[in-house]
């Protein structure tokens, strides 16, 4: 890092050694969060600011913020069915289960999507979610989110299958499990706007149908 001689280093507030690294070396930087979607936006405004594109930042931000408004808009009134969000981290059959809560911006698109969380009491972003837990719940929908390298169509299909032992879910019995992978799903930024329309498909089908050149103008932002 000391090589490539940065003008900025952008990161995390978190990170003390990245924080402690900069300081000792009086590297410009600038530390930000990103774990919900206000936060997102400060973000890349102050991105904007630091390398001097502060049009281009207020462009992106009203072009993500038009397609929350019109999912937010065409969703009114519309009734929320219950859901279980989870990471797609691992392959691994004996994985842990790890759900999404509603204090991060993963679950406020789910709630924007019409979902209702069935993990809206937890405190924590991304809980331990046990399997006598999804019984107990039986939420009308499961979604499992995750890079494209693991939810491959093979695994997306092996997953489905474990969900088959679990009968008494509705998810489960009404065949309601959906597999969601993008390389930039778990990652806070501008293109998570695009995932907001796999979710709504997934919760809300007979909804998702519905475009307009709002969703359209901004599918694949830049």
């Amino acid at each position: 890092i000391i090589t490539l001689k940065p003008d900025l280093i952008i990161h995390q507030p978190n990170k003390q050694k990245i924080k402690n690294f900069v300081e000792n070396l009086s590297i410009p930087n600038l530390p930000i969060a990103m774990l919900s979607f206000a936060e997102i936006y400060h973000s890349i405004k102050e991105i904007g600011n630091a390398v001097h594109r502060e049009k281009a930042a207020d462009e992106l931000i009203q072009s993500m913020q038009e397609k929350i408004d019109y999912n937010r808009k065409r969703l009114a009134g519309v009734s929320q069915k219950s859901v279980l969000l989870l990471l797609g981290i691992s392959n691994d059959a004996m994985r842990e289960l790890y759900g999404v809560g509603p204090k991060t911006f993963l679950g406020e698109m789910l709630a924007l999507a019409g979902g209702k969380n069935i993990l809206a009491e937890t405190q924590a972003q991304y809980p331990k979610v046990s399997k006598e837990f999804i019984i107990h719940e039986s939420p009308e929908i499961i979604i499992e989110i995750g890079r494209t390298d693991i939810l491959t169509e093979e695994s997306s299909v092996k997953r489905r299958q474990g969900w088959q032992k679990f009968s008494t879910i509705r998810a489960v019995k009404n065949q309601n499990i959906h597999m969601i992978g993008a390389d930039y799903i778990l990652i806070p930024g501008p293109r998570l706007v695009n995932i907001i329309e796999l979710f709504v498909k997934a919760i809300h089908p007979e909804v998702a149908s519905d475009k307009s050149p709002v969703a359209e103008k901004v599918e694949h932002p830049r």
